[in-house]
């Protein structure tokens, strides 16, 4: 049964329907809360979540995209819930939680590895809209018009917005230090 059986079989209160819907997307929903988490715990609280969130409103779901973007864009709602809890707790305690955003080891590690934390953390302190746009386009792939459908914006919206976030990718790379990202000289605000 497709997509869309499934989906019909789920509003009518078949569960082993809905179950097929999260067997079918549920890794790729997991992964996806990966990049914006950075944490494979977060990430199975944060896809657990939505699909509870999808079972509850599946009569909402209009069908006018495709349905894992109507399912991300549930699990963005999550993580933002998620993402001002997790600035609040750092803001509660002074020492924080810093181990946590700590991307290296005290030992040695490869070139490669080295490159890579580098890189998640230019990823990470991009501000949460334009790392969710990065998500969507470099990670799952989706087109323009599928990522407004999910963030709830126009296309143009968000190549804006991928426009901006890999300048500042681009600027933060050539940096070449992690921590707070500096704004272009001669850009104004960056974040939508």
């Amino acid at each position: 049964m497709g997509n869309e059986g499934l989906i019909e079989a789920a509003r009518r209160g078949d569960r082993e329907a809905f179950g097929g819907l999260v067997e079918a997307h549920q890794d790729r929903l997991f992964r996806s809360a990966c990049c914006l988490t950075r944490s494979a715990a977060d990430a199975e609280d944060l896809a657990q979540e939505t699909f509870v969130r999808a079972y509850r409103g599946l009569g909402r779901f209009r069908g006018d995209c495709a349905f894992y973007t109507w399912l991300f864009g549930i699990l963005l709602n999550v993580y933002r819930r998620w993402a001002r809890q997790q600035r609040r707790q750092r803001r509660l305690s002074a020492e924080g939680s810093e181990a946590a955003g700590a991307a290296a080891s005290p030992g040695r590690r490869a070139a490669a590895a080295e490159e890579l934390a580098r890189a998640l953390r230019v990823v990470d302190a991009l501000p949460g809209r334009l790392r969710e746009v990065m998500v969507l386009r470099h990670v799952e792939a989706m087109s323009y018009e599928e990522i407004a459908r999910a963030v709830g914006c126009r296309p143009g919206t968000v190549r804006s917005r991928l426009h901006r976030a890999r300048a500042l990718l681009a600027v933060r790379w050539r940096q070449g230090r992690g921590g707070e990202l500096t704004r272009p000289s001669g850009q104004g605000e960056m974040v939508t």
